[in-house]
């Protein structure tokens, strides 16, 4: 799983658990009602959007997916959420990754680690001996010294919180 990947999966989760979907198409109904007013036959009145809906709903699908371009809702997953607040929760999980002291992401291939190199204390990261030889060449792998006594550079595993395991699987 590429950190890409995390990120959706946990943004995905966290809106699903903490936000109310918005019903996009009331609002887009209520739209066309204030703007065009009742549609009135004789004694008898009709919302602007059931008529057009009725008469015409390919025009209505249309003028609905027109209008969901500037409403400022994200779908996920088939439901609709107010993007402010999307975008809020993208910004603390962005931050979650970022602050987290269990998840590493290997900066050769981009891939959520739970094992791996970690080169000069921290300074890189590296999923495989493949990832780490693409980065990095003979002279510098000799310089880390990796495994060596003195070594801040070592094959390790992490070990992550049970949200965040459950979230790889």
């Amino acid at each position: 799983m590429t950190r890409q990947e995390l990120f959706d999966k946990r943004v995905e989760e966290r809106v699903k658990e903490e936000l109310t979907p918005v019903n996009a198409n009331k609002r887009y109904d209520e739209m066309l009602d204030e703007v065009s007013g009742e549609i009135r036959i004789g004694s008898i009145t009709f919302d602007a959007s059931r008529v057009l809906e009725e008469l015409d709903p390919i025009a209505y699908r249309c003028g609905f997916s027109d209008w969901l371009d500037g409403a400022e809702l994200e779908e996920i997953d088939g439901e609709y959420y107010e993007q402010s607040e999307v975008d809020d929760i993208k910004e603390e999980t962005e931050n979650e990754i970022e602050e987290s002291d269990f998840i590493r992401i290997c900066d050769e291939c981009g891939k959520v680690m739970q094992e791996g190199y970690c080169i000069g204390g921290g300074q890189a990261y590296y999923c495989s001996d493949e990832c780490l030889h693409k980065a990095t060449d003979e002279v510098d792998r000799e310089a880390y010294d990796i495994g060596g006594d003195n070594s801040d550079s070592y094959w390790t595993n992490w070990e992550w919180s049970d949200e965040w395991a459950r979230l790889m699987e």
